[in-house]
């Protein structure tokens, strides 16, 4: 691996700022460019981390699950401002960044797709850490997989993959630490806008006699408002192609805390035969053809 590397400052009329380039020979780069100061500790930029390989990091993985990333490339970027000095310490981080492309999951036992995400970006986020608050205005996922297994013996594929830490000392923290941690205030978040295109969702279950396979293509999902507000209103829409045939699109509108949901349902020639596994369970029955039309609308209150 190569690196090259070059720093640059400007004079005092402008502020001293300095920049700072660096690339690797995989394609990798980080620019950053801003203001430090040692005496107070405090520094102001923007930095960017682009053509980063992930499969290049994937060995990394392996401390914590059995997973390799084989494939996709993570670019990041934003403009902060730190003040090291300050008591509590004081960070905010505006014009946030991410794009992940042509992301790959799988297992290193079996070496199926777990997940693949073919363009997911994240845009103009911000966090406070003076104010305790984080929103980013928008989520944008188009194209992509996941699979999902419940085993035979009842365990989900993702958890049984996690590679579980043993005779690890457990920490203990102050009663300083443990009093700052009760008072302290909470974390305002926001998710302005979630919009999902064109993914897919595999659900396997093989804990039935039978086992069954329930499939999820061209999932669209559109989520507006969402955080951990009290009554703070979110609406979302959710559709997808019923592997096997038919169409589900639900639209709803409430609030998270406290839940409350209005929602309505419009449920298309949902082809029968995928759920057969979980009738005969229940009854002697086989379901070989058949559909399910339903349209109406629900709402939830745990008020009534």
């Amino acid at each position: 691996m190569q690196t090259r590397a070059s720093w640059a400052s400007k004079s005092a009329a402008a502020r001293k700022r300095t920049s700072l380039v660096a690339t690797t020979g995989d394609g990798e780069s980080f620019a950053w460019s801003g203001r430090i100061a040692v005496n107070p500790p405090r520094s102001a930029g923007e930095f960017k981390l682009l053509g980063i390989p992930l499969k290049k990091y994937s060995p990394y993985l392996a401390e914590f699950a059995r997973v390799e990333v084989t494939d996709g490339v993570l670019g990041i970027g934003a403009t902060y401002r730190l003040d090291a000095d300050a008591s509590p310490l004081k960070l905010e981080v505006t014009n946030a960044a991410v794009n992940l492309s042509n992301l790959q999951v799988k297992a290193s036992d079996t070496n199926e797709t777990l997940l693949a995400l073919t363009d997911f970006v994240v845009t103009n986020a911000f966090a406070s850490l003076t104010a305790r608050e984080a929103r980013v205005p928008q989520v944008t996922l188009r194209g992509g997989s996941v699979l999902a297994r419940r085993e035979a013996d009842g365990q989900l594929n993702w958890l049984k993959l996690l590679v579980m830490r043993t005779n690890e000392p457990a920490s203990a923290a102050s009663p300083a630490t443990n009093a700052a941690a009760i008072t302290s205030t909470p974390w305002k978040a926001f998710l302005d806008d979630l919009e999902v295109e064109g993914f897919n969702v595999t659900l396997e279950d093989r804990l039935p006699p039978t086992p069954a396979e329930i499939g999820l293509d061209d999932l669209r999902l559109h989520v507006k408002g969402a955080s951990n507000q009290s009554n703070a209103p979110v609406a979302g829409t959710i559709a997808f192609n019923w592997r096997g045939g038919g169409t589900v699109r639900v639209e709803a509108n409430g609030t998270l805390l406290p839940t409350s949901v209005e929602a309505k349902l419009a449920i298309t020639n949902l082809a029968l035969p995928p759920v057969q596994p979980y009738i005969e369970e229940q009854a002697r029955l086989v379901v070989n053809s058949g559909d399910l039309t339903v349209n109406g609308q629900a709402s939830f209150s745990p008020n009534g």
